[in-house]
């Protein structure tokens, strides 16, 4: 059973390092140090940043190399190829906060998500008692707080939010998941129950993963965020607006929820259908790699479309903000962004 699960773990991680390989391959543009590889107006262009920020071939580089081409990235190009430019500022990209340069641990990174926490969502999707479901809430739930943290917009967290997010997003997942077990197992007939379980981990993935996000990256809107140019160029130095910093939270928060249905939703719809119980009931190898493989794939193909549904460059209209921040505009600027995170 260990070895399917790791052979399926693997082969989805495989699928999502493909997908992330072929995007790499692509004819790379002009090496520029604060523009995009692809159009970030589009969908697609964002769904293929997204592929590059949860590429885990990314893991493999230590803090020496990031820390290196941090530096190479500062100088001029020279005989370096627009491909290794590129390449060069997606491992940066992945590791280090765009904000406040730290490293961020592996299990945080977005890249670092489906391989770090991929076996837990398949935890969740697999189990059908109680306290299975409740643990392995639990565990999602941690990697979940530790992610949101590290993520944020750079604003600055204190571990009394973080606690405080940690435990309201432990409490609300629990409470989902046994609510709802126990209204199953109550009322559904006995034959459906296995089927049912399954899909407990979405809502109660939905409320918790939102929950979390929201209470970690809450700060941010009393502290406000600076405004940029779509070009990155500063707006109003040294003043901050509460109102865009409210909507990059808003934005995040829903992606998080987003997220949930190709994480959850996708595999115990998959393992519900008449060949997948079939496997499922037959047990054995066959369907812990079917299921484990099945989850990695909704998991890893499902994140970066999650990630880019808004741009992580938030726009947000001049009229849409504090008057005074509206007043200290130069004429002329009608549209203005703000980093999000992620």
């Amino acid at each position: 059973m260990g070895m399917a699960a790791a052979g399926a773990g693997a082969a989805g991680v495989g699928v999502l390092y493909g997908v992330c390989a072929k995007f790499r391959q692509e004819k790379a543009p002009p090496f520029t140090p604060d523009g995009n590889r692809w159009n970030q107006s589009t969908f697609v262009g964002r769904v293929k940043h997204m592929f590059m920020m949860c590429d885990p071939s990314t893991l493999s580089y230590s803090t020496a190399d990031i820390r290196a081409y941090q530096e190479q990235l500062k100088a001029p190009q020279g005989n370096r190829s627009n491909e290794e430019m590129w390449r060069m500022r997606q491992v940066v990209e992945c590791a280090v906060h765009p904000v406040t340069d730290e490293i961020i641990p592996q299990p945080a990174r977005m890249s670092g998500y489906v391989p770090y926490n991929g076996p837990v969502c398949v935890a969740m999707v697999v189990s059908s008692s109680t306290g299975a479901l409740l643990f392995w809430n639990w565990v999602n739930q941690s990697i979940n707080a530790a992610l949101n943290y590290c993520n944020n917009s750079g604003g600055g967290t204190d571990m009394k939010t973080v606690v405080g997010s940690y435990g309201a997003a432990v409490g609300s997942a629990l409470g989902v998941v046994y609510g709802m077990t126990t209204a199953i197992k109550r009322f559904a007939p006995p034959a459906m129950r296995s089927k049912l379980l399954r899909f407990t981990a979405f809502p109660a993935c939905v409320v918790a993963s939102s929950l979390n996000c929201y209470i970690v990256r809450r700060p941010e809107i009393g502290m406000g965020l600076p405004l940029q140019a779509a070009d990155g160029r500063a707006y109003l130095e040294g003043r901050v607006s509460s109102v865009a910093a409210g909507q990059a939270v808003s934005e995040t928060v829903q992606s998080r929820a987003i997220l949930q249905a190709p994480v959850y939703l996708f595999p115990a719809a998959v393992l519900a259908t008449p060949p997948g119980a079939a496997l499922m009931a037959a047990g054995g190898p066959a369907a812990t790699f079917f299921s484990t493989f099945v989850t990695f794939i909704g998991f890893g193909l499902g994140l970066p479309g999650a990630l880019a549904y808004f741009p992580q460059q938030s726009q947000i209209a001049r009229s849409s903000l504090e008057p005074e921040l509206q007043d200290a505009l130069p004429p002329g600027i009608d549209v203005l962004y703000c980093h999000r995170g992620l």
